[in-house]
């Protein structure tokens, strides 16, 4: 192990206030460069032939870290994530 524990609370926060206050397609679609790119990752989250999984690993290749998990894609699709908890739904 590395380091002190001293600050260990303080590097959590910064880690989970990303990734848990957020729904991970939400932050993704703010993180696009463009709107192409954002309506090409709607039209897929939209698409009946597109798995989450599949998505996720092509978002992986393409955004690096910032691309959410399958899991994260599928409860955004299934609408069980922060998104629906936001005033602005606009994913």
């Amino acid at each position: 192990m590395t380091g002190g524990w001293d600050n260990f609370a303080d590097e959590v926060a910064a880690q989970s206030t990303r990734h848990y206050q957020r729904c991970g397609v939400a932050i993704l679609l703010d993180e696009l460069p463009n709107d192409q790119a954002r309506a090409a990752v709607r039209a897929a989250l939209d698409s009946d032939h597109v798995t989450s999984a599949g998505l996720a690993r092509v978002l992986r290749q393409r955004c690096g870290d910032i691309a959410p998990s399958g899991n994260t894609i599928g409860r955004h699709r299934g609408g069980n994530c922060t998104c629906r908890k936001e005033p602005s739904d606009e994913q």
